[in-house]
């Protein structure tokens, strides 16, 4: 048994539970090919993704336009609301954990830096079967992950101390939001960046299947 164990499972969105990676190339190709610029395969994206969508098109951009990230960011918005799951798909594996969750009693909660809208209308296509806590996606002005805010407010909304929630992801933001926050943090290797960067980063350890994860839950 793992010698750090959870209460409760604060998950990352984006390449964590959900594979959304075609949909978002697809948003910001939309907004690249408006602006008049090169598109990127979807694989590229893989670098863009995890620190938002405004961040998403500056690294998008060709070098020398960060003056057209916010109508990039605008464009690739409104593309997306539009869009949302035309392509997106639960990882394998995440629907027997969150059942195993959902059968144990374990409260569970999302945390994502996508815009706080679109991560709950991805909730309610993809997810809508699950009961969650919270889902807390980027509201400005408030900060965005790694900055602890959200995951400690989602902490506290699963009536569990930080140190006893294990908190999901894929990618550096994920994992030193949990440093940051106290919690225990997992990486999912099935997701958009790579094992180094979530063990370096802050892993306690690094998930090759989602069902792991009840190996880190607290014993009832």
């Amino acid at each position: 048994m793992p010698s750090r164990t959870g209460r409760a499972v604060i998950f990352d969105l984006d390449g964590t539970l959900v594979d959304t990676l075609a949909d978002i190339a697809a948003a910001g190709n939309y907004a690249l090919e408006t602006l008049g610029h090169p598109t990127h395969a979807p694989q590229d994206y893989l670098k863009f993704i995890g620190h938002g969508a405004d961040w998403l098109m500056k690294q998008a951009l060709p070098p020398g336009h960060d003056d057209q990230v916010q109508r990039g960011f605008d464009l690739f918005s409104a593309y997306y609301a539009e869009h949302p799951c035309v392509h997106s798909a639960l990882f394998d594996g995440v629907t027997e954990l969150l059942d195993t969750l959902t059968g144990r009693g374990v409260p569970f909660a999302i945390c994502s830096n996508k815009v706080h809208d679109a991560a709950v209308g991805v909730t309610k296509v993809m997810l809508s079967r699950w009961t969650w806590v919270d889902v807390i996606g980027h509201r400005p002005p408030h900060p965005k992950k790694p900055d602890p805010t959200a995951a400690l407010e989602i902490a506290a909304k699963l009536g569990t101390p930080p140190g006893e929630c294990l908190f999901l992801g894929d990618s550096n933001a994920d994992m030193q939001t949990a440093v940051n926050a106290g919690m225990i943090a997992l990486g999912a290797a099935w997701g958009f960046r790579t094992r180094n960067e979530l063990h370096e980063t802050g892993a306690v350890a690094v998930l090759e299947h989602p069902m792991e994860l009840m190996d880190f839950i607290e014993a009832p």
